[in-house]
């Protein structure tokens, strides 16, 4: 498996039990925990990069305001263009 960035989504929480942070762009879930059981990892800030790469997931520094090599946003296709929209 190749190594993709992902922007950080909000954190959710469903009834006290259950927490999942997903890409704020393509919506891939990159934390999904069951506070009940044995759980794994942490969440991330909201708006931060994190690399998933196999099983694993890193934290990924972002130089200025540029998308990080491998960001699932520079893999978007354009299916229509709307009128007045750039």
């Amino acid at each position: 498996m190749s190594r993709v960035v992902h922007l950080v989504g909000s954190e959710i929480t469903v009834d006290d039990r259950f927490v999942r942070q997903r890409c704020a762009w393509c919506g891939v879930a990159l934390l999904d925990i069951d506070l009940e059981g044995p759980h794994k990892g942490e969440s991330f800030a909201t708006g931060s990069w994190v690399a998933v790469d196999g099983d694993g997931l890193s934290k990924v520094a972002v130089d200025g305001h540029h998308y990080p090599d491998g960001a699932c946003v520079t893999d978007v296709v354009v299916v229509e263009t709307v009128p007045g929209v750039h």
